[in-house]
């Protein structure tokens, strides 16, 4: 019982070192990622941020349970590190060894020597007696924690170097921003397509050039929705849809092929 309280503020000390050596992984991986960000746009940033963080919480829970030491490891901890050469860590072996032993011993009558075992039960004995003196007159503070230095300074050094990345302005905000406008732009586009490819199913009883038109813009519009980047791709299929819906429909429904052309220009603007 007397070496649970050390063996607490082991565990903390081996948290503490080993918890400061996923921190420097972490900065360094979020160094990374901050210069990344100002050389290629990354939609995902914020993600990415926060899947390197749930990581290191991860990695530094897991370890915990991995580093957690036995009471032996207390004793010989605290054996180094009070210099109490093994007292502790012997009594504690010898009392796992041998519980049988650890009893207490009948006094032999006058002038009768006790037997081996009854000895070897007293010498056991007397040295748990010691080991529970020394553990009273131990330092309680033993086990202070301990920063690895070259961990220590990573950390301070990635952050330092982390700053100016985070607090300049990020020369990618322009095509981030850019490439939001496209995602949204791509967006309603595609629900006109879906719109004007229902327009030209109503009244279709059978398939036919109509409903061939109309199957060929749900396909653009989701493949707008999947590669709004590709607009200007887009927009190539759609001047050539205009001219199929021309070519089949008749001039009662003009106006569909309108509202394509329409949709044709709207791609045109989002894509400039």
């Amino acid at each position: 019982a007397g070496l649970r309280p050390y063996r607490r503020r082991l565990w903390l000390r081996r948290i503490v070192r080993d918890g400061t050596r996923i921190l420097a992984a972490v900065a360094l991986a979020l160094l990374g990622l901050a210069v990344s960000a100002r050389v290629v746009a990354i939609d995902v940033l914020p993600a990415l941020v926060a899947g390197i963080g749930v990581a290191g919480l991860v990695a530094l829970m897991a370890d915990a349970v991995r580093v957690r030491p036995t009471l032996a490891e207390a004793a010989l901890g605290l054996d180094g590190e009070q210099g109490l050469r093994d007292r502790i860590s012997s009594a504690l072996e010898l009392a796992d060894q041998r519980p049988d032993l650890a009893g207490p011993v009948a006094a032999a009558p006058d002038g009768v020597s006790l037997d081996e075992r009854d000895q070897l039960s007293q010498l056991v004995r007397l040295q748990r007696e010691d080991a529970v003196s020394t553990l009273a007159h131990a330092d309680r503070h033993a086990f202070r924690p301990r920063i690895p230095r070259r961990a220590g300074a990573v950390i301070v050094i990635a952050g330092l170097l982390a700053l100016p990345a985070v607090a300049l302005p990020n020369p990618q905000s322009a095509a981030l921003a850019q490439r939001d406008r496209q995602t949204e732009a791509a967006e309603q586009e595609a629900r006109r397509l879906e719109e004007t490819a229902r327009e030209l199913e109503e009244g279709a009883t059978t398939p036919d050039a109509r409903t061939q038109t109309a199957e060929e813009l749900r396909r653009l519009a989701r493949e707008l929705r999947e590669r709004p980047q590709d607009l200007d791709a887009q927009l190539a299929r759609l001047g050539s849809l205009e001219d199929a819906i021309r070519s089949r429909l008749d001039p009662r429904t003009e106006q569909r092929a309108a509202a394509i052309s329409t949709l044709s220009r709207s791609l045109s603007r989002a894509a400039t």
